[in-house]
């Protein structure tokens, strides 16, 4: 056991309590009881990345161009990727799991200690020191104040504090309950069951020249603008898989598994597409990685045009279970090993 060569001073403000403070007891009950807005279920962390130069700053406007879509800046000088949703089983009336201390709730979730909540800290009243959120708005104020070298990497920023004084101005957008373009609740395509094969029927052939190849633009749903790719780690645990089976309690998000890797995958929708292209084609706003996409590399169409595209695995919440099942674990319960493409997708298959 550790000594400590110092006692730890405890300091104890004496005399009147303060206005909404709670006895011994009332600490004692479950923080979830009182929060209004459950932030752990209307927040989904995707991705952290930096940004040191024009490149990355794009990456980040361009995020933000779809919907349900929040940033997150931490003084660290850290981003993060919010998916603001509500959980699929979060009631919204009460802000209660529907799924509480079932065996169907995930781990994560029904071991969160709710009594050092970051969530509540930092995202309730969207008012923190050392973490603030952004949105379009907020993002343009940033960008407006950024100096670049002839390389385009970042060589000037404000300073933290003139960013969180600035922000106290600028509300943050609901993100939350924007509407979807198509009007359904779940924006996310099917992703479940096969597609089916008419067998003897030759595929199409089409030449270099042909427009189809020319221009897969051409007849295109826009995948590109309706769906957003993380990179996840490829899970060696039993948390990790629990992590994600959490990730997928979020309507509009899936796994997608191919021999290169896993990701989280989002599907919502640019706010700037417009009857199947981009409203922002040829203006100046249109991020820079959209105008300098090369279409003839492409592979969100397939990926993403039908449930099953070959050599890519897309994991939906009611398929989780098979995929989890092709993983292995000894008797105290360590992983065996990570199952490869192949093994998955015959789990999946079976």
């Amino acid at each position: 056991m550790a000594v400590l060569d110092d006692p730890i001073e405890v300091r104890v403000a004496m005399g009147r309590p303060e206005p909404g403070a709670l006895s011994f007891a009332q600490a004692r009950e479950s923080p979830c009881l009182t929060c209004a807005t459950s932030p752990c279920c209307r927040y989904l962390p995707v991705y952290h990345f930096h940004v040191t130069n024009l490149v990355e700053l794009d990456y980040a406007m361009y995020l933000l161009n779809f919907r349900h879509v929040v940033l997150g800046l931490a003084a660290s000088g850290e981003w993060a990727v919010y998916y603001r949703r509500p959980c699929r089983f979060l009631d919204l009336e009460d802000s209660m799991c529907t799924l509480h201390d079932s065996p169907e709730q995930p781990s994560i979730c029904r071991h969160y200690n709710p009594y050092s909540c970051w969530y509540r800290k930092v995202l309730a009243d969207n008012a923190h020191d050392e973490f603030v959120l952004v949105d379009r708005a907020r993002i343009a104020w940033i960008a407006e104040r950024l100096m670049f070298d002839d390389q385009r990497n970042l060589a000037a920023a404000p300073e933290w504090g003139a960013i969180v004084a600035a922000f106290s101005a600028l509300p943050v957008e609901d993100v939350e309950h924007e509407p979807d373009p198509d009007g359904h609740e779940d924006a996310a395509p099917a992703a479940s069951g096969w597609r089916p094969v008419e067998l003897g029927k030759a595929p199409a052939v089409r030449r270099y020249s042909d427009p189809v190849v020319q221009d897969p633009c051409t007849g295109c749903a826009a995948y590109c603008c309706s769906t957003l790719v993380f990179p996840a780690a490829v899970p060696a645990s039993a948390a990790q898989l629990d992590y994600l089976r959490f990730c997928l309690g979020f309507r509009g998000v899936e796994l997608g598994v191919d021999e290169e890797g896993w990701n989280i995958v989002v599907h919502t929708t640019c706010r700037h597409l417009d009857g199947g292209r981009c409203g922002l084609y040829g203006d100046p706003a249109r991020p820079i990685r959209c105008s300098h996409y090369d279409a003839l590399r492409c592979d969100y169409k397939v990926r993403f045009r039908g449930p099953e595209p070959e050599g890519f695995l897309r994991v939906p919440l009611e398929r989780f279970g098979a995929l989890a099942e092709a993983f292995a674990f000894d008797d105290q319960g360590q992983p065996l090993g990570v199952p490869g493409f192949e093994a998955l997708r015959t789990a999946l298959r079976s």
